[in-house]
């Protein structure tokens, strides 16, 4: 159910919700912008609901008093209803038009010298000024690919002295309302094929995972015996969905976005000829948290012609057990298209270098604590696709985790001369580096009370650390081997104001020597560890359920190479969600993660592999969704 246009309302009853919902808002009054054609609309109420049961849904949108033009057009009242249900439509086109917007009034409408006291039947009243306005009145219009009506009360284009031709447009009172009838398509309603403008949509691919994108192809064809000119195409987005891109005949066009809809102005206009066509593309995000279910997609046309709408067509259907996968073409650009998918916006973003760990690795709780991703980047120079991803989050400020060897003074250079605030954490080593950011952590938050220790100069016991240190605010301190560096004790003892130390690993990762020191100190240590790099992965994980966190999504990386863990455990952070490892080849190889994937299953609809099929196999991809997969 969609109500709109100022103010716009937007209702989308899944079937799974409860038989009979109503939304309503009081917006009023809505004076017009200085040097618009509204002089005002007072007491604005748009109301949205429908019933499941009876596959109905009604829409209504009603002022009070109005003024255009500068009160050349007046009304008392004005009130827009379109209704629309899942019976047999066997009536006529006026009929159903009727029948669709019963209950719409009109209270004392003037235009001109032009006094309409009551309501008029539909599509009967319309007004033109020749170089002044085209004015309608009670315009009920079927969806011309779906089943919905759209009314307006009062449709105003405005023409061009010289020209004639359409240079603005007002809508007063409009309501649109559509079903998707559960025994099927019933087809447009009567009277749609009298529509001189025909708008239809499809959907690339119509089944889909949370994560992948899809793409919306819509044609508008030019029906009428006169040439018409496209202005402006409205598509409204299902619930969840972001906007990537436009292509074709809307390339390079931005739209403007309000909540799922997106409107896009196109300046020039496109003109068609009889029988010419508008082709456009519009390319969106399924976000990894959508529930399962089929999505339906709702494009408008507006032209000098008219209006034609699909109503809630092209749908997408989302399984509810599903295995996405993030890769990208190497580990820079997984990096950035999972920063993508997780981050629409961030003012501040962390950069590590990609060829080694640590750095990234401690800069975990740094990012959660500014609210940013963190990406990664070859030391030497500042790459392309790192560089347009900091311009799309709009990032101000950017951490740089290292000295010059880890990221050159090319880099920071370069993101200096681009306008960005560049603040480096560098130490004389990798335990310096990781104290230093743990210093800025609590600079910027204030004390912590937890930290996690790590091993600095080997990653696989440390890799899914990350995820824990977010939820926990727990700084990441590296350790050597069999002592923890004078720097990272001393840090600990800056920052720490509890007592808690987490180890991730067992002895031979991280042995008792560090531990003991610790103990020494007067921490309460506790360490996380399993019989392999995937056990202890998995002891991490159940820990960091313990701070808050849920299955739902799990992030899968390979137990083999650090690059796609690192940038996972913030985004598993970011999502709600945990990280656990696999071994690239097959699950089994990593039999505590194929053991937490089981016990969970039922509580995980979506796990999220990161990294391509060199990373994580498609074999393991596969056994991971078999694994979830809800038994019948």
């Amino acid at each position: 159910v969609q109500v709109g246009p100022t103010p716009f309302v937007s209702t989308y009853m899944p079937p799974q919700s409860d038989d009979v919902t109503e939304f309503v808002a009081q917006v009023g009054p809505v004076p017009g912008p200085e040097g618009s054609l509204v002089d005002y609309v007072r007491a604005v109420t748009v109301t949205a609901g429908g019933d499941l049961a009876l596959e109905t849904a009604t829409a209504t949108a009603e002022t009070a008093a109005a003024s255009l033009l500068e009160g050349f057009i007046t009304a008392d009242a004005l009130k827009a209803v379109a209704t629309t249900n899942c019976e047999a439509p066997a009536d006529s086109p006026e009929e159903a038009a009727a029948r669709a917007a019963a209950g719409s009034q009109v209270v004392n409408l003037t235009i001109g010298e032009t006094t309409i006291p009551v309501l008029p039947e539909p599509n009967t009243v319309r007004i033109v000024i020749p170089g002044v306005a085209d004015i309608r009145v009670f315009e009920v219009l079927p969806d011309v690919d779906g089943n919905g009506w759209t009314t307006r009360m009062l449709h105003v284009f405005t023409l061009d002295p010289v020209t004639g031709l359409v240079n603005a447009e007002v809508i007063v009172a409009e309501a649109h309302s559509a079903v998707v009838c559960a025994a099927g398509d019933l087809g447009p309603p009567p009277g749609a094929e009298e529509n001189p403008i025909l708008i239809t949509k499809g959907a690339t691919p119509t089944q889909a995972v949370p994560g992948e994108d899809v793409t919306y192809d819509i044609t508008v064809t030019n029906r009428s015996e006169e040439s018409c000119t496209v202005f402006e195409i409205i598509d409204r987005l299902p619930p969840g969905f972001r906007f990537v891109e436009s292509g074709g005949d809307l390339a390079g066009i931005e739209p403007a976005v309000s909540g799922n809809v997106l409107r896009f102005r196109i300046p020039e206009g496109v003109t068609l000829s009889p029988g010419g066509t508008f082709n456009a593309t519009i390319t969106v995000f399924l976000p990894f948290d959508l529930p399962e279910g089929t999505y339906y997609d709702d494009a408008e046309a507006r032209t000098t012609c008219g209006t034609a709408r699909t109503g809630p067509t092209a749908g997408v259907t989302v399984p509810e057990d599903r295995v996405p996968r993030v890769d990208g073409d190497d580990r820079v650009d997984t990096g950035v298209d999972l920063v993508e998918d997780v981050f629409e916006s961030a003012t501040v973003a962390v950069l590590a270098r990609s060829d080694e760990f640590p750095d990234a690795l401690a800069s975990s709780t740094l990012a959660v604590e500014v609210d940013g991703p963190i990406l990664l980047n070859p030391p030497g120079q500042l790459d392309p696709r790192v560089r347009d991803e900091l311009a799309r989050l709009g990032v101000e400020t950017v951490y740089l985790s290292g000295g010059r060897l880890a990221l050159s003074q090319a880099v920071e250079d370069e993101l200096v001369a681009s306008g960005y605030q560049v603040i480096r954490l560098a130490g004389g080593t990798r335990y310096h580096t990781a104290a230093l950011i743990a210093e800025e952590v609590v600079r910027l938050g204030g004390e912590v009370q937890q930290a996690l220790v790590a091993r600095g100069d080997i990653f696989p016991d440390a890799l899914t650390g990350s995820n824990l240190a977010t939820y926990g605010r727990a700084p990441i301190i590296l350790s050597a081997p069999s002592t923890l560096p004078d720097v990272s004790r001393q840090v600990l003892r800056d920052v720490l104001a509890g007592d808690r130390v987490w180890i991730a690993g067992g002895p031979e990762a991280v042995r008792p020597g560090p531990e003991g020191e610790l103990r020494a100190d007067g921490y309460d240590t506790v360490r996380l560890a399993g019989s392999d790099r995937y056990g202890t992965a998995v002891a991490i994980v159940e820990e960091t359920r313990r701070q808050g966190a849920d299955v739902e999504p799990t992030l899968v990386a390979s137990g083999l190479n650090f690059p796609d863990a690192l940038v996972a455990g913030v985004a598993a952070h970011r999502l709600r969600g945990v990280l656990v490892l696999a071994h690239p080849d097959s699950i089994t190889a990593s039999p505590a993660t194929e053991a937490f994937l089981n016990t969970n299953r039922e509580e995980i609809d979506t796990a999220i592999i990161v990294g391509g099929t060199v990373a994580i196999s498609q074999n393991v991809q596969n056994q991971i969704l078999e694994l979830i997969r809800d038994q019948a």
